[in-house]
């Protein structure tokens, strides 16, 4: 399973989407070793195909309806096989040496909800990988489009731009508010008194690094998303006001800018720009919904 042309790929993806939801498990039964064997294997482009196969797979089952419950159990056995198999992939590319930060990958499969003493786990590996520090080739500064597209699918910026999202997107889904459920609002707060300062020092780390080194879009656009939503939050606002003007002269105004290709297809063809632009940011906009 390799896939290098991405249009081609999401394509690919949404046909296996598509297969797996009418026919697996009946007709694919194995595929699950397929897709073991492919992220077993310490290579990037297997490893990466093998991931998105997986995610698919995940994402193709249906707990709605009759079979519930054995959509449930199908979902246990797929991350039985795999979860310990992930915790190892987690370790082998960010060079997570610490005892406890490698343990805490191991979670109960049956865990589906955060609770508080599960929470520590989950937000000191999302931490560990948005500050673990990235190779010279991966980050060193560069306006040539192929080298920018080559970095973009690095697994390594990958990652770093998933744990920026799923940060970004908890924070977002338990800030207070009227529609949050009773029941959540200590988590809620657990998460804004505990964690937040922290994670913004993280975030903002990557947004002060654009400006001289390379940063992936997706990585850069969630953690402006981020700080942005600490702007409601008062121990968060406080801590930003002092580096506002900093923020938005040296790194947010500054990313506005066209980039090369950006300036060569708006030359060449500003028909294709607008498109580009506009579908650039419908994609973006769906992966935050």
């Amino acid at each position: 399973m390799n896939c290098d042309y991405n249009p081609l790929k999401k394509q690919y993806l949404r046909c296996l989407d598509y297969i797996f939801r009418c026919d697996y498990p009946n007709e694919f039964p194995s595929i699950i070793q397929t897709v073991i064997q492919s992220i077993s294997v310490f290579e990037d482009q297997k490893l990466l195909t093998g991931l998105q196969v997986l995610h698919v797979l995940f994402k193709s089952i249906d707990f709605n309806g009759k079979e519930y419950k054995i959509k449930r159990q199908l979902s246990n056995e797929i991350a039985l096989q795999t979860f310990d198999i992930l915790g190892n992939v987690m370790n082998n590319i960010m060079n997570i040496i610490n005892t406890e930060q490698t343990n805490a990958h191991k979670k109960e499969v049956s865990e589906y909800f955060l609770n508080h003493q599960k929470l520590d786990q989950w937000m000191t590996i999302f931490k560990t990988l948005i500050d673990q520090p990235l190779s010279t080739e991966i980050t060193q500064f560069t306006e040539d489009t192929e080298k920018i597209e080559e970095n973009e699918q690095k697994i390594e910026w990958k990652i770093k731009s998933i744990c920026s999202f799923i940060t970004f997107k908890l924070f977002y889904t338990y800030q207070k508010s009227w529609l949050l459920a009773n029941r959540m609002v200590e988590l809620s707060d657990l998460l804004y008194q505990k964690y937040a300062i922290g994670f913004l020092e993280s975030h903002l780390k990557i947004l002060y690094s654009k400006p001289t080194q390379f940063i992936s879009r997706k990585t850069f656009m969630f953690s402006a998303q981020f700080v942005a939503l600490c702007l409601k939050h008062t121990p968060t606002l406080d801590l930003l006001i002092p580096q506002i003007e900093k923020l938005l002269v040296e790194v947010l105004v500054k990313s506005c800018l066209l980039s090369q290709k950006e300036y060569i297809m708006l030359n060449d063809d500003p028909v294709e720009f607008i498109r580009y632009t506009e579908q650039s940011h419908e994609e973006e906009t769906l992966k935050i919904c």
